[in-house]
């Protein structure tokens, strides 16, 4: 090759390469651009976020369902928490039948779908509140109520958590087994009577 072929080589090259860096630079320049329309954009909104904080130590149980830049009302309920430095209570749900019979401090048995009976048996507790009201609900009306579990009793250390689901039983009376199974032949009786 001759000198002059080899300088025409390298123009090229040096050209090629002022290209590229040109293309280069343009592109981190688009890219500067992109990055600083997007930290806009996150500034903005994050503007528009609002945080809300709980008024005590609570882990969120449930939480309603939001749509994206729907707008909640005032008093209307976002989520559930329960609290994390509270002794553990039990909400109940309760049918109508029986609860004339229920009152404070009465003996309640828990059974948690989490820990089976058959391996942890089931806590006690006691009844600490009913409410003097139902509950509208779209399975039919409920009343609510409030039960303390009795931490001593929890032999097997259970670990319960707010939100744990399971069953409630109360002992509002006692029955002969001859009267439990004449029950129905009772109910058909007073219903002639009405």
């Amino acid at each position: 090759r001759t000198l002059e072929q080899v300088k025409l080589e390298r123009q090229q090259l040096e050209n090629e390469n002022s290209r590229k860096r040109a293309e280069q630079a343009g592109e981190v320049q688009k890219l500067k651009m992109k990055l600083g329309a997007l930290k806009g954009d996150l500034e903005n909104s994050q503007k528009s976020l609002l945080t809300i904080r709980a008024p005590y130590d609570a882990v969120i149980i449930s939480l309603a369902q939001r749509n994206v830049g729907s707008v909640v009302q005032s008093g209307q309920e976002l989520c559930q928490l329960g609290r994390t430095d509270a002794k553990p209570l039990a909400r109940l749900m309760l049918n109508e039948s029986g609860l004339a019979k229920l009152k404070p401090d009465q003996l309640v048995r828990f059974f948690f779908e989490a820990y089976p009976y058959q391996r942890y048996g089931a806590l006690s507790g006691k009844l600490d509140w009913v409410s003097p009201s139902a509950v509208a609900a779209a399975s039919g009306q409920y009343f609510t109520a409030l039960a303390s579990l009795d931490e001593a009793a929890n032999r097997h250390h259970l670990s319960l958590r707010p939100g744990m689901k399971g069953e409630a039983r109360i002992r509002v009376g006692s029955r002969t087994l001859i009267e439990y199974a004449f029950e129905p032949i009772r109910q058909l009786r007073e219903g002639i009577r009405n």
